[in-house]
């Protein structure tokens, strides 16, 4: 679950990654099961409390191991994003992984129950992420939703440095009305994932911020030395979805027009900045049916 919260699950979802995750739990079952026999990973005393046996030394090492894993995942995340808003529950999660680890290390070594209320408070926080999850995740695409985007954007803005360099990117996906009256809205859905997963391939060594936002409509909140960056992001992210449509779809296209805005506008609100955004992407869709630039973007001669 830490692993998933801090932006891992692309390692996660792998069958070797899985399968060294779950080894030790693993191992520690069998050991479990073999203890009442030969004593393998515990012993029962003469008040029939369970106590260390030989191989109990295992069970203290899966659990730094887990704890570091998580806890060292999420301090790589934390330095990755420490400028932005998931930089603060990046760091909460990982101070309360290392918390269970070290509760856990401390409740097998003395044998009390610190881990026992521990554990619950972690069940009820895990609880809570999931409730987060549902008002702050769009739940067809998995991307950000409105939600989030605009109290991300909110905190971007509140800051004059957090602003430098920093674009907003609004992406309308063209005749998306007629895919789903043409080919139906099953289909629809999956343009709109594909759309997405487009947007997360060019974003997996970046700082991105993506989210869906209405119908057919997303937006990318990214940071770039230059405007010539920014343009080189959209080339990248239509030849992305340019390549999945095709296997995805065999008798239409998906594209999209994209209207761009930069952060680092004196006096800017939060409604200027989206409303610029949506203005220039709206201004590209009209060129676009009016023949006056090409599906690329491209000025037409």
């Amino acid at each position: 679950m830490v692993l998933e919260k801090v932006g891992f699950e692309n390692i996660i979802r792998k069958k070797s990654a899985v399968l060294m995750l779950f080894t030790p739990v693993i191992i520690i079952t069998v050991l479990s099961f073999m203890s009442p026999f030969n004593y393998a990973l515990f012993k029962f005393n003469l008040f029939g409390e369970p106590s260390p046996s030989r191989f109990s030394f295992v069970l203290y090492y899966f659990v730094v191991l887990y704890a570091s894993v998580g806890f060292l995942a999420c301090l790589y995340n934390f330095m990755r994003y420490s400028r932005t808003l998931q930089a603060k529950e990046i760091l909460f999660l990982g101070i309360f992984t290392l918390f269970i680890g070290v509760s856990q290390y401390y409740s097998a070594y003395s044998n009390n129950n610190l881990y026992t209320c521990v554990y619950l408070l972690s069940l009820v926080m895990y609880y809570i992420a999931l409730h987060e999850d549902k008002v702050f995740i769009d739940p067809l695409t998995g991307l950000n939703n409105r939600n989030r985007f605009r109290r991300y954007l909110s905190y971007i803005m509140s800051s004059q440095s957090l602003r430098v360099n920093m674009y907003l990117t609004y992406i309308d996906i063209d005749n998306f009305k007629s895919i789903n009256d043409n080919h139906g809205h099953l289909t629809g859905d999956l343009a709109l994932r594909t759309v997405a997963e487009a947007m997360r391939e060019i974003s997996v060594n970046s700082k991105n911020f993506l989210a869906r936002i209405g119908g057919d409509e997303f937006v990318i909140v990214s940071s770039h030395p230059t405007q010539t960056d920014l343009k080189a992001m959209i080339v990248r992210m239509k030849k992305c979805l340019n390549e999945k449509a095709k296997s995805n779809f065999s008798d239409f296209t998906v594209d999209f027009s994209v209207g761009t805005t930069q952060l680092n506008i004196p006096y800017s609100s939060i409604s200027d900045v989206i409303k610029s955004a949506d203005r220039n992407m709206y201004r590209q869709k009209q060129m676009k049916k009016q023949g006056l630039i090409s599906d690329s973007g491209a000025v037409r001669k």
